[in-house]
């Protein structure tokens, strides 16, 4: 399911942003999650869509930076999806300063009483995300 966040995210930031524009995604960590960013200088957002972005009784749609089409629907199943792993999303965004969605990843997910499994992020040889999850069962 991260995976698939990460795609959509990337995607989202290509789509949004101008030819020879920049994207970044960052890690950080903070004592009990990870915190995940892409970024880019591309198209912005105003405070108003951003409100909006993530609500599915508001579902809005925007073109890209060059017209490309979208549902509006993908920002709303990545929500979903941080959220069953325990994680939450926020954007910060300014219209012609380009986008920054951020969202955590718990480095410790309770399985029951007992169990916890530890979070695994893992990049390739270029630095990029390739594969996320969680792994290895850790007794409390």
């Amino acid at each position: 399911m991260i995976s698939t966040v990460l795609r959509n995210l990337i995607s989202n930031a290509i789509k949004f942003t101008y030819p020879g524009g920049r994207i970044d995604i960052f890690v950080d960590h903070k004592d009990k999650e990870f915190i995940v960013s892409v970024c880019d200088n591309g198209v912005g957002m105003t405070e108003e869509t951003t409100d909006r972005l993530f609500r599915i009784d508001n579902n809005i749609s925007f073109k890209g930076a060059m017209n490309e089409k979208g549902t509006g629907l993908g920002l709303i199943l990545c929500k979903e999806f941080v959220e069953k792993h325990g994680g939450k999303v926020w954007v910060d965004s300014l219209p012609g300063n380009g986008g920054n969605i951020h969202f955590t990843l718990l480095k410790y997910l309770k399985i029951d009483a007992n169990f916890y499994i530890r979070a695994k992020l893992s990049c390739n040889l270029n630095n990029s995300l390739n594969n996320t999850g969680y792994n290895q069962k850790i007794k409390k």
